[in-house]
């Protein structure tokens, strides 16, 4: 888009460049006239409620994250709030799924026994012998 904008650049017209770079040529314009009147394009300020952590505070919890035998969100939350940094565990939760991080239910049932695997194969071994075409 810009190179356009450029002294020794191309002349391109807005439909052009809209189709060279494959988007809408409203928004093609929308950037031109933000270069021509501001000559910057990073990102505006956003509206709405500002991050309650900062990035030392997110390094923070990823330490705890890999501290810890078996995280909880909760469990981080009450071992950063020892270290006086107050964060709640749901915002634990967002800072960790921004990290790349997912969160899984423990298993809620037992693995297999000994006794179950043993239980398990002598019930193989007497249904190995049964006629399956039945």
């Amino acid at each position: 888009i810009f190179l356009s904008e450029h002294n020794k650049g191309p002349r391109l017209g807005n439909k052009k460049v809209a189709s060279l770079i494959r988007c809408d040529t409203k928004t093609v314009r929308y950037w031109r006239a933000r270069w021509k009147e501001t000559k910057d394009l990073s990102n505006e300020t956003k509206s709405g409620r500002p991050r309650i952590t900062t990035a030392e505070e997110d390094e923070m919890i990823i330490t705890e994250l890999e501290e810890s035998d078996y995280p909880t969100s909760v469990s981080i939350s009450h071992s950063l709030k020892r270290k006086k940094v107050e964060i709640s565990s749901r915002s634990v939760r967002r800072r960790l799924k921004e990290a790349g991080y997912q969160y899984y239910a423990p298993l809620s049932k037992p693995l297999l026994t000994m006794q179950h695997k043993k239980r398990r194969l002598k019930w193989t071994k007497l249904m190995q012998r049964q006629d399956w075409d039945k």
